[in-house]
């Protein structure tokens, strides 16, 4: 008789950790076309006219596709008001009405949001940890490099950055106090992957850590808050606890007060998560003391 078949084992904690950052970036990729779209339907025609009905592999954005929404935004900043420069050759699209957010990405190229927080990973893996001052200044090299930032938009906490760096203020107190930028969430991703990898510390120490990193740019409370639940989820989802569960919990927490329907969140394959929801508001919700994975792996190429 035949020996019945063996399940493969799962992945290793460094497999994890390498699936997290590849997955940022994949996520990312995919998804930019159409970021900030808030009106549903102009969401579906441009999807359904120009992404083939569906976002099932990397796109860039069509030359000449007007954003229904960016105008807002890019006709609140003159970038001549700027005493460093951040914007470069991208500078006139700013006054374009209908600018697209992403209109210079090539299909699977990353937004600034996740090119900063591979900044970050290549940091870490450089020196073995976290290094405030080779962050710093990978940071600003990152935009006041022509040719150095890809991308079109930059949001509100990068522009404050440098226009505080631009009258004198001190790197370490250019951030923000007045607005919850969520991108900042994902700036701190691979601190939170390195840290929860780290037998040594306790969740509070690498909430702590992403606390200090973040509040670089921002030290809005909501993004405090908000990076105590992440820290939590990003040590469930490294261990081997339910991913599935760990996600339902996050939500609750994220969701508090908002009569959230979870189960209409959860689309299809229950994998298919729509953040966006949880944006208006946070409870405050607790991390706990336990200790991390023991994953010593941290690398990117």
């Amino acid at each position: 008789m035949a020996d019945p078949p063996i399940d493969p084992p799962g992945p290793g904690p460094g497999e994890k950790v390498a699936a997290a950052l590849w997955g940022m970036c994949a996520g990312d990729a995919l998804a930019f076309p159409t970021h900030w779209y808030y009106a549903y339907p102009a969401l579906e025609r441009d999807i359904k006219e120009h992404y083939g009905g569906s976002l099932e592999k990397y796109h860039a954005v069509p030359a000449g596709l007007k954003h229904p929404s960016s105008w807002k935004y890019y006709q609140q900043v003159n970038p001549a008001d700027w005493k460093i420069n951040i914007f470069h050759g991208d500078a006139p699209l700013w006054a374009v009405e209908g600018t697209h957010y992403h209109p210079r990405l090539a299909a699977g190229q990353n937004t600034t949001t996740v090119q900063l927080a591979r900044e970050l990973a290549a940091s870490i893996a450089a020196n073995g940890g976290y290094d405030e001052d080779d962050f710093l200044g990978r940071y600003q090299r990152y935009f006041t490099t022509p040719g150095g930032n890809p991308d079109t938009y930059i949001e509100t906490m990068h522009r404050e950055f440098f226009r505080k760096l631009g009258d004198g203020v001190d790197p370490r107190k250019c951030g923000m106090t007045d607005e919850s930028c969520l991108s900042a969430l994902s700036l701190a991703f691979p601190l939170m992957l390195h840290g929860v990898s780290d037998p040594t510390k306790s969740l509070a120490d690498v909430h702590a850590a992403a606390v200090a990193q973040v509040a670089l740019l921002t030290t809005a409370p909501l993004i405090v808050r908000r990076l105590r639940v992440v820290t939590w989820l990003v040590s469930r989802l490294l261990s081997d606890a339910d991913p599935l569960l760990s996600l339902r919990k996050a939500f609750e927490v994220l969701g508090a007060g908002q009569n959230l329907d979870l189960d209409a969140l959860l689309l299809k394959d229950d994998t298919d998560l729509f953040w966006g929801a949880t944006r208006d508001s946070l409870g405050k919700g607790e991390c706990g003391e336990n200790r991390g994975t023991g994953v010593s792996v941290f690398s990117i190429s």
